[in-house]
């Protein structure tokens, strides 16, 4: 159906020009305190997720294949299998594709997740982004609660 969320989050990135330009292509905005602006949007058979970080856009698409959480930005896409572990919901990535073709995960991004919820009625969230051969390259974490 659609919605949207408001939050505050915090991005960090690790040091290096060729981390920081990792995460620039992976559409992280720059290290900083950000207000979070979600919009979820139907889009097709799934949903399109635009996160504002202030003047900053990522927007990527998802749906579900196969029991998989599928998020595409650009030509390429992740599968992830969503966890439930205590009060945390996990994603973890167990399958990448670069336009439709299958990559290995030990090279692609690889991007994990956690969200759990908080006292204020919405939720706290962190994300990490990962590179082949760099490691971290960025992450975002705070809380965030539907508007």
């Amino acid at each position: 159906h659609g919605g949207s969320a408001r939050g505050r989050l915090t991005v960090t990135r690790a040091a290096g020009w060729l981390r920081n330009f990792a995460a620039w292509a992976l559409g992280i905005p720059p290290a900083g305190d950000y207000d979070l602006l979600l919009e979820v949007i139907p889009h097709g058979v799934g949903q399109r997720w635009v996160r504002h970080f202030d003047n900053y856009t990522l927007t990527t698409v998802q749906t579900e294949w196969r029991g998989l959480l599928i998020e595409r930005k650009g030509l390429a896409s992740l599968g992830f299998e969503l966890i439930i572990r205590g009060e945390t919901l996990l994603f973890k990535p167990r399958r990448a594709w670069v336009l439709v073709v299958p990559a290995p995960l030990w090279l692609s991004p690889c991007i994990e997740a956690e969200n759990w919820a908080n006292e204020a009625g919405g939720w706290r969230v962190r994300v990490v982004f990962r590179v082949p051969l760099l490691g971290q390259v960025a992450k975002y974490e705070g809380s965030v609660a539907p508007s």
